[in-house]
């Protein structure tokens, strides 16, 4: 059995022991877990898009993009 479904049992356990009124503070903890790798998955999906589709101008490191701008004239 794997690390991952060890884990998982012993939630299952711990949850049947839990009175009703921490049932609902779990559900809302998952429920919080995951809207927020939601959340996450999406930016990153935004992120890669803009990346993918920018004209942008990339820059190394920030002391680069420092200096581009300081030396920038119209």
């Amino acid at each position: 059995m794997s690390a991952t479904n060890i884990q998982k049992d012993n939630i299952k356990e711990m949850i049947d022991k839990l009175p009703k009124n921490a049932l609902a503070e779990v559900t809302d903890f998952i429920t919080f877990l995951l809207e927020k790798k939601r959340k996450r998955r999406d930016f990153a999906k935004r992120v890669q898009k803009i990346e993918k589709e920018s004209d942008a101008l990339k820059f190394k490191s920030a002391k680069e993009a420092m200096s581009a701008i300081r030396n920038w004239s119209e």
